[in-house]
């Protein structure tokens, strides 16, 4: 399976809120910078810390667009977070099913047709502006 085809199925199985499939993709030391500060180490980790967020945001990736390094193993996608704030999560605002759309970039590492590294960015002002 190539690298687009592991990302693809990975962000489609995160917006499915599919925890045993976002494992199956996940090297077991995989890595999550969460564009936030945060790094989570593990797939377990990963893949609960991941559910946790798409199921309180009900999290879609819109107008994906998927670039990859020469070598194949490295993903970078542009997309448009979409969804709404549906559960309150810790240190965030009290959740009220506020929509939000925001500017996203997320940057994968592939190692043997599993991701090794994910990272997320996206507009945190915007967001929070959104949700509170």
């Amino acid at each position: 399976m190539d690298s687009a085809t592991i990302v693809t199925q990975f962000l489609d199985a995160l917006e499915a809120v599919d925890g045993d499939a976002l494992a199956a993709l996940l090297d077991e030391d995989a890595v999550y910078d969460d564009g936030d500060g945060r790094r989570i180490v593990g797939a377990s980790a990963v893949r609960d810390t991941l559910v946790e967020r798409a199921s309180a945001l009900n999290e879609r990736f819109a107008d994906r667009v998927l670039l990859s390094s020469q070598a194949g193993d490295r993903i970078a996608v542009e997309a448009t977070l979409r969804g709404t704030y549906e559960r309150t999560l810790d240190g965030w605002s009290k959740a009220g099913s506020q929509p939000f759309s925001v500017s996203s970039g997320l940057f994968f590492e592939i190692d043997g047709a599993k991701i090794v590294r994910f990272t997320r960015y996206h507009d945190q002002q915007a967001l929070t502006a959104a949700l509170t």
